[in-house]
This record gives structure tokens, sequence and C-alpha cells, in this order.
């Protein structure tokens, strides 16, 4: 089962790769190709090179020094603030982004409309930068978002069970979430935490029940 990682040492590559696979808008690293000694923002439209022949830089400036050369499709040696094109894509990508986690689309003419924007030139540049149309955008995160709750399910069914005797004493304090053996499969950087937490206060209460009765 595929877990996202957190971002340090070599977890750090396979959560950009993911990023560069998704194209998603991010202006915290580059990424070059050994092949073509070209480096490209993670959200270039251009064709995706083999993982075997791709490495990561923090920033142009690094990967230039490593003997590559920006790509003229993304222009990855101009930040956004410095790129309005740029600059207004990635506020579309975080917005249409944020929409989804709130369990809602965007009305594309509304998107352009608060951006000031036409909606030709705003679909325009969004192709460009990206490869995908909004609407195409919006259901690529959806699809992730979707996966991401799948794998959530996942390891909360996969939980060890702990089973309570009416015989014994039942205290919510002898649960050792530090267990090794009940931890090591979970990626908590992907539980819902609020909803752990509801899980917990139920646990709890049916627990208090429990006790009550014998």
């Amino acid at each position: 089962m595929s877990l996202l990682l957190p971002l340090d040492s070599g977890d750090c590559e396979t959560s950009r790769w993911r990023m560069v696979t998704s194209r998603v808008s991010n202006d915290s690293f580059v990424y070059a190709v050994r092949s073509t000694r070209i480096y490209c923002r993670p959200s270039c439209p251009s064709r995706l090179a083999r993982r075997a022949n791709v490495e990561f830089y923090d920033d142009a400036m690094r990967a230039e020094a490593a003997g590559y050369r920006p790509c003229k499709r993304c222009k990855p040696q101009l930040h956004s603030k410095d790129d309005p094109q740029q600059r207004a894509v990635d506020r579309a990508c975080k917005d249409i982004s944020n929409a989804v986690l709130c369990g809602r689309r965007l009305k594309f003419q509304q998107l352009a409309s608060d951006m000031k924007l036409s909606p030709g030139y705003l679909h325009r540049s969004f192709k460009k930068i990206t490869g995908l149309t909004p609407v195409q955008y919006t259901k690529r995160i959806e699809q992730q978002n979707e996966a991401k709750a799948h794998r959530v399910e996942d390891q909360v069914e996969n939980l060890p069970v702990i089973a309570v005797s009416e015989n014994e004493d039942c205290l919510p304090g002898d649960i050792d979430f530090n267990d090794a053996s009940m931890c090591e499969h979970v990626d908590w950087d992907l539980i819902d935490w609020n909803a752990f937490d509801s899980m917990m206060e139920i646990n709890t209460e049916r627990c208090d029940v429990v006790c009550k009765s014998v």
C-alpha cells in the first residue's frame, strides 16, 4: 500500500516526485533531468521523464550550479512573483485545491472573476503552465484526496482491536499508543485527527458503560 512520506532525507524525494507526477504548482524546489541536462518546475507540462533520470534541487541556482539549463517552457529560473502568468496560475491552483478540500467545486467563471482576469486568458495560462485544463486539474486533486481518504480508512481498519473483558478494569489510559507493534505500520501523517479524536471519545464512552455494568 502506497503511503505519503514525511519531507526528510530520501523520503523528501519521494514526496517531491509525487508532486512532479501530479504537476503540482510549487516553488519550493525544481527537478532536473540528467539525460537532457534541463531543469523544470514541478508543474511543467513537458513530457514526464523517467524517475531514474530525475534529481531534485532546492532552487534554480543550485540546479544551474550543477550544470543544468532552465526549461524554456516553464521558465523555472523566474520566481512566480516575477511572472504574472505563473502567479495567476499558482493562485488558481491553490483556490481550486482549497475548494476541493472543503468538498466543493469552484466555477471557473467565478474563479476568473475573483482574480480579475478574463476566463480565456486564465484558461490558456493554466493549460500552458500545468499541462491540464482547470477541470482536469480539479478532477486530479479530487482523485488524490479520495485515494488519501481510502489509505486512511485502510490504516484505521487494520489497527489492532483491543478486547476488554467484563471482569477487567477498563481504563482508556491502559491503551499504549507507544507500542511499536501497533504503530509501525501506521502513517500518522495521513490520519484525520478530528475523526480519530471522535472515535476515541466514542470508545471511551463505551468503555465507561462496560465498567459501570460490572
